[in-house]
């Protein structure tokens, strides 16, 4: 290989973004939400932390959050397709360049009527670092169905997504389409996915949430910038 191919290979890996799952969970519902301890991994001058999460309210937003001290600000969607309440998905990310572990703070403008359950996620290498969503779709259904399908989701190569998902009822998500695959274990009714860092890009991509049995749900797709 040429001087030239070697540096040109040395700064695509340099520039390669990395994702990493790091773990969910749930909290109490609360107006302050706070998911502590949760591990960051190694410290890098450009690692993000992202967290999608879900809960159900009567009127839903998202008054700010915090990640390991450093403000994040959220990208919602909310849908009245549940029964009586609002089923409330957002993602948010902060770069925290330092401390292995550190507190996420969720601050809602009522108490939700349903627990906070999250997914946490680990980002280093990416060119556009502190950039938010580059793309968001969501999709809900007003009557039961077994199905509820994302599309347009549009996300550059490089990039990656995440999803989330939350239903009326007990059921078991699953999902398939735009490289996304299941992160969490089998839920009563929530789930989240992720996908690979994209070797090719998603243009007008589609994703398909599939349940056990037929529900109301909302889902959402977040599309990020290498």
């Amino acid at each position: 290989m040429s001087m030239l191919g070697m540096l040109m290979g040395s700064v695509a890996a340099a520039g390669a973004a990395t994702l990493e799952f790091i773990g969910s969970g749930s909290v109490a519902a609360a107006i302050t939400t706070t998911i502590p301890g949760v591990s960051f991994g190694a410290a890098a001058v450009d690692r993000e932390i992202i967290v999608v999460f879900s809960t159900v309210m009567t009127t839903a937003s998202v008054s700010s959050v915090s990640i390991g001290g450093v403000t994040a600000a959220p990208v919602t969607v909310r849908s009245d397709t549940l029964p009586s309440n609002f089923g409330l998905l957002a993602c948010a990310r902060a770069t925290v360049p330092s401390g292995a572990s550190g507190n996420i703070v969720i601050t809602y403008p009522i108490a939700p009527s349903a627990v906070t359950e999250y997914a946490v996620y680990r980002v280093t290498g990416r060119v556009s670092v502190g950039s938010s969503p580059s793309d968001t779709t969501s999709a809900a259904t007003s009557s039961a169905a077994t199905t509820a399908t994302l599309t347009s989701i549009d996300t550059p190569v490089g990039g990656f997504v995440l999803s989330a998902v939350i239903t009326q009822s007990l059921v078991t998500p699953t999902i398939s389409g735009a490289g996304l695959t299941v992160d969490t274990p089998a839920s009563a009714n929530r789930g989240f996915a992720s996908s690979l860092i994209l070797t090719a890009a998603n243009s007008n991509a589609s994703a398909t949430w599939t349940f056990s049995s037929s529900v109301r749900c909302v889902c959402a797709a977040f599309s990020f910038s290498p």
